[in-house]
């Protein structure tokens, strides 16, 4: 077995067992960081911050001043939707390559 690696992730340090889940999660969050950079809104990138972050729907309702958790769920949903678009477009360069 590989030895842990440690994996600095929203400013905590966490171990990772083997070094491919470590480089598959930097890669992840980088082409989540591209995404966000350059697909979304910033009004989106507010509410995909916090989510990933792990709050809740409710919670996101009252940091970011939308009326309803229905109203943030429809944004994640429609955010979901741009990053499967997004994912596939890059992964469409690879294969064209």
């Amino acid at each position: 077995m590989a030895d842990p690696v440690l994996q600095l992730t929203k400013g905590a340090c966490r171990k990772v067992e083997n070094r491919s889940d470590f480089e598959s999660s930097v890669i992840s969050e980088m082409q989540i960081a591209s995404f966000a950079e350059s697909m979304i809104t910033e009004k989106d990138r507010e509410i995909l911050k916090p989510r990933m972050e792990g709050y809740t729907e409710q919670e996101i309702v009252d940091k970011v001043g939308y009326k309803t958790a229905s109203a943030v769920h429809k944004r994640i949903a429609k955010i979901a939707d741009a990053y499967k678009d997004f994912v596939t477009a890059e992964y469409q360069k690879y294969l064209d390559k």
